[in-house]
């Protein structure tokens, strides 16, 4: 059974599972229609805006509250993902010397993500 509504101008289907298990809502178009390049590139965009936010507002001397790392898993001393991760967060801080410590190359990922998401922003808003 679907039930028809619209959210933003966006028409969206409630649909229930034919188990009966629930509802899921369905979006035609939403990521395939003509505009859907500059939808992806705004949810991309978003994604790596949050995720700097999260990595830069985490504190990087703090221990983990949950560890993901598989080197520190296996035993390994050094993660490059581990380092990059407080390196970014001590550049959140203005501790440059230390975020070059704990990544050397975390001035010029930095930069390159905010460059990623400029284009990813200018993609989502410029007009065909």
């Amino acid at each position: 059974m679907r039930t028809p509504i619209s959210i933003i101008g966006h028409p969206i289907s409630i649909v229930q599972s034919s188990a009966g298990e629930g509802l899921a809502a369905v979006a035609p178009g939403f990521l395939t229609g003509p505009d859907s390049a500059g939808r992806r590139s705004l949810i991309e965009a978003l994604i790596w805006m949050l995720g700097l936010v999260a990595v830069g507002l985490a504190d990087p001397a703090a221990p983990s509250v949950i560890d993901l790392c598989v080197f520190k898993s296996i035993g390994l001393p050094g993660c490059p993902g581990c380092g990059l991760g407080h390196a970014i967060g001590f550049l959140f801080r203005g501790e440059w010397t230390l975020a070059i410590q704990s990544h050397w190359l975390s001035p010029f990922v930095l930069a390159v993500l905010f460059l990623r998401i400029g284009s990813l922003l200018k993609t989502a808003f410029s007009r065909p």
